[in-house]
């Protein structure tokens, strides 16, 4: 028996016995063999600090000048420098809030935008033919890149304004509902929802101003360090502007970026914002925005869909109008991992299991992890067991099933679960379309972190994987030309014939690898990259599809992590793709948005790491630890974040990066489902049901036992959840009270838990050897009129 092995049915034969465990542990791991580094056995401890690509001194003593030129009143000279900085912009990045940072040309915008009136208007005699140029252009040419192109490098102009209007019509216009929602908010100026205590006090310094904030914000103790804006009464708009410009006078500094002084009608934007979340299907978020429309603009009339309406009576007969819309067409396929790009699939069909639709198929021995895993972190994985790992994600693209490992790929038939296409290779496997003889470098594998992982994609008749090595970093000194694996693509209308493999050397040195599988649009490709350092550095890297030439790649961050560069480590992190811009959970302490097109950091969130893991067991707040398959979660405008190296599940604002919320409640969870019914479901050893607009614990399952084991999946309005022997169905909204219906027994079909995956009319299982397919006829779930959630009057 392994020591790995043994060690792990001691602390699951003996629960409560750890300290046990802890006693043998270091007496077996002597007994293995030699380990390239050692690991405290106590406990890991990760540097808060994460390092971006910021601006260097030079830049910082411009603005350090900016802000001398503003306090003395030259507005020539500051919006002079602005503009100078502005255009020796090289896309690096800044702080606009603590802990959420810009590039630097929407830094220098958002400080243009607070200027006074006077400042404000000496910057738009200097730029505003050259604004008025190019919107006009884009305009008449309807050229969505020729606008932005006005609000990325003239913002502050007296065109702006109109641009974003422009571009936000031609955004909905093509079903980029967050971005539509993205160019109009920003055209309402909104007053700082946190103010540090001794700028609000000096604030209150102006006898008006202080009747005005003493009752817009309360300290957030008896010796308050912060004042917040009030959420339990109407902010109307007379008295938001006036707190606008109180904190214009203050110089505090922007938290967002929003065009000042907009001459366009904010019912006509408002109205806007109602319309996106309507078209986008969120019912509940456009009654709660018709509401606050109703108390700002109760008689506003203007033109929707090209008539002239009375906004609120057209608003409000389209919602109702649209709860009886058709639900969005879905696929009976799954051609990335969870399902799309924007990492939260729905199945089609509600579960309605019957039995095998052919004889189980074996992928190989399972793979298991090396015992520093659990020294380093816990002596119990979540979600699967340690010796016997999920590391397989299968896809469904038409009536072919596909998966991989290390060196092959497989196609298998949807029907008959034999091998998809026809092979003559005597040596190859069942099913098998690809193989790599290449021997695979291993060396040691004591010492490693983290575990292998599957997945691929496809897109437009081609299959993307990541192959070969699953090491992404190394300590410098064990550096010796060893790949960190490379990229391949097969063309699936031929059989599974090799397009293109891309090695490494073709783009880098040896410190590179690449971190998982891409992303593609059918035009380019995504994948996340990692560099070897001390710190090992993550990037987003974009290649041709056709010709695997690299366009462009951004470095996102660096960071310590748990091995502290003494020890190789696999991750295998995810991008997410949506409306043209990708989002990046790094699991080095921040997340990232990066638009497809040229590969500009538009924006990254640092988030709190933690600090230490107990790993003994006991301390269920080291199962973050194992996430490991976690990425973005992208869901209407919105993004849900369970890094790897924080104890929390965060949202964030998809479009600026801001913070929505943060939960630590839910402390063992490894997978984020997706989101329905208005709930994240999230799932570790048990099933979380999270309020996706608040953040609230709404349920969990089971309080004790069963324990989750695979990735489970959203199916119609239901979630399925995985265990070791059985499959448990719950509504994504639950009632109150609600019981998990009839567990489907799957040992009685003669099939285990696992990864679940639908597709083709099947329910696939993959486990830590063998791939089961169920065959599945569910119902599509009948329309539903949602429930408006509790109106926010300050919204």
């Amino acid at each position: 028996m392994g020591i790995g092995l043994l060690v792990s049915r001691l602390a699951e034969r003996f629960p409560h016995s750890v300290p046990v465990a802890l006693v043998l542990l270091p007496i077996l791991a002597a007994l293995g063999s030699p380990c390239r580094a050692q690991f405290p056995t106590d406990s890991v401890e990760l540097s808060s600090s994460v390092a971006l690509d910021e601006v260097d001194g030079s830049v910082r003593a411009h603005l350090e000048r900016v802000a001398a030129c503003v306090a003395d009143r030259q507005w020539d000279d500051a919006v002079e420098i602005l503009r100078e900085v502005l255009e020796g912009d090289s896309g690096k990045m800044i702080a606009l809030a603590p802990g959420r940072y810009v590039s630097l040309a929407d830094y220098c915008q958002a400080q243009l935008a607070a200027l006074p009136e006077e400042a404000l208007a000496l910057y738009r005699d200097r730029v505003d033919d050259l604004a008025r140029a190019w919107y006009e252009e884009g305009l008449s040419r309807r050229d969505p890149e020729r606008l932005a192109q006005v609000v990325q490098k003239l913002f502050c102009s007296s065109w702006s304004d109109d641009a974003l209007f422009a571009l936000g019509e031609l955004r909905l216009e093509k079903a980029h509902y967050q971005a539509a929602r993205l160019a109009w908010s920003r055209l309402i100026e909104l007053p700082a929802t946190r103010v540090p205590a001794e700028r609000f006090k000096h604030g209150q310094l102006d006898k008006p101003a202080a009747d005005l904030l003493e009752h817009w914000y309360q300290g957030d103790g008896a010796a308050p360090a912060y004042y917040y804006l009030r959420r339990d009464e109407f902010l109307g708009d007379a008295d938001a502007l006036a707190l606008v410009r109180i904190w214009k006078n203050e110089r505090l500094p922007p938290s967002r970026l929003a065009y000042p002084g907009s001459s366009i009608s904010a019912a006509d934007v408002r109205a806007r914002l109602v319309l996106v979340s309507i078209l986008e299907g969120s019912l509940e978020r456009a009654e709660a925005e018709l509401s606050a429309f109703e108390r700002h603009h109760p008689d506003a009339e203007g033109r929707l869909a090209g008539r002239k309406v009375k906004y609120a009576e057209a608003l409000s007969a389209l919602i109702q109008s649209a709860k009886k819309w058709p639900g969005t067409s879905r696929a009976d396929e799954w051609h990335t991992f969870a399902g799309s790009p924007e990492r939260t699939a729905i199945a089609a069909r509600r579960l309605d299991v019957g039995p095998p639709a052919w004889e189980a198929i074996t992928l190989g021995e399972p793979l298991s992890a090396d015992i520093s895993n659990s020294r380093v972190y816990s002596l119990r994985r979540i979600g699967e067991d340690a010796q016997r790992l999920l590391s397989y994600h299968p896809l469904v693209v038409g009536d072919v099933i596909l998966i991989n490992d290390q060196n092959r790929i497989y196609a298998f038939s949807v029907k008959t679960g034999a091998p998809a296409w026809p092979r003559n290779d005597p040596k190859a496997r069942p099913g098998e379309i690809y193989r790599d003889d290449t021997p695979v470098p291993t060396g040691r594998t004591n010492g490693r972190l983290g575990v292998p992982r599957f997945t691929m994609t496809a897109e437009a008749g081609r299959l993307y994987a990541r192959m070969g090595s699953q090491v992404t970093s190394r300590p410098l000194e064990l550096l010796d030309g060893r790949a960190g694996g490379y990229l391949v693509c097969l063309d699936l209308n031929a059989m599974g014939r090799v397009v293109w493999k891309l090695a490494l050397d073709e783009v880098d040195d040896e410190k590179w690898a690449f971190e998982g599988s891409p992303l593609a649009d059918g035009r380019d490709l995504y994948v996340a990259m990692r560099k070897s350092d001390v710190r090992p550095q993550s990037h987003i890297a974009c290649f041709d599809a056709e010709t695997k030439r690299l366009r462009w790649r951004t470095k996102i961050c660096a960071a310590e992590t748990p091995a502290g560069g003494q020890a190789e480590e696999m991750t295998h992190n995810l991008l997410t793709l949506a409306e043209g811009t990708l989002y990046f959970n790094t699991n080095l302490g921040a997340v990232a948005a990066v638009r497809c097109r040229d590969g500009h950091l538009e924006w990254a969130t640092l988030y709190r790491r933690a600090k230490k893991a107990q790993p003994d067991g006991q301390d269920r707040r080291a199962a973050h630890f194992y996430r490991d398959l976690n990425p973005c979660v992208y869901d209407r405008g919105r993004l849900f974040v369970a890094p790897a190296d924080c104890e929390s599940i965060l949202s964030l604002d998809a479009g600026t990066g801001e913070l929505l919320w943060e939960t630590q409640l839910p402390e063992d969870v490894v997978h984020l489902l997706g989101v329905g019914g208005g709930n994240l479901l999230a799932s570790g050893d048990v099933l979380w049901w999270i309020d996706a607009a608040r953040g609230k614990v709404i349920k969990r399952w089971p309080d004790t036992s069963p324990l989750g084991h695979g990735r489970g999946i959203l199916m119609g309005d239901q979630v399925v959840w995985p265990t070791a022997s059985e499959l448990y169905t719950f509504d994504q909204q639950p009632p109150p009270r609600e019981r998990p219906r009839d567990a489907v027994r799957l040992s009685e079909r003669g099939v285990a838990g696992g990864n679940l995956v639908v597709g083709g009319g099947l329910l696939l299982i993959a486990t830590a050897d063998k791939l089961f397919a169920l065959k599945q006829q569910g119902r599509e779930p009948p329309a539903k009129v949602e429930t408006p959630e509790p109106k926010d009057p300050a919204r």
